[in-house]
């Protein structure tokens, strides 16, 4: 599928407070709060790609649209082949068999795997958030 596209962007946001992601008891919200924003910068630039004539245009945010979308509920998809946001999942960078981790440390960002556990937050250099919009 990647072969038909000729451009890429990739975005990423710094992760503050770095607790978002580190801290047990906070993870689930931070996280949701980080990947929605890589989310809706994703899906803002594939817009503005479409309205420019880029029909074809789509773009990835951080994670599956499980936790950005529908905030940890059932996946309704599943359950019931409806989804409650049709237009706006998508599948997880990582879900489309992009390795996200080569691609950032490619183009020469730092970037860390970060467990929400066991993990002390002056440990962690950075925490990132990476989106990727592919335009024809």
């Amino acid at each position: 599928m990647f072969s038909k596209y000729q451009y890429a962007l990739l975005f990423k946001t710094d992760v503050s407070p770095l607790e978002d992601f580190v801290d047990d008891k906070q993870w689930h919200t931070g996280h949701m709060k980080h990947q929605q924003k890589a989310d809706d910068i994703a899906s803002v630039i594939e817009a503005l790609a479409f309205n420019d004539g880029y029909y074809f245009a789509v773009g990835f945010g951080a994670g599956g649209c499980k936790t950005a979308l529908c905030k940890g509920q059932i996946c309704q998809f599943l359950d019931s082949g409806r989804c409650r946001f049709p237009l706006r999942s998508r599948p997880s960078m990582e879900g489309v068999g992009i390795d996200v981790f080569r691609l950032v440390t490619e183009v020469g960002w730092d970037i860390y795997p970060i467990a929400h556990k066991y993990v002390e937050p002056d440990s962690v250099k950075c925490a990132i958030s990476v989106g990727i919009v592919f335009i024809t």
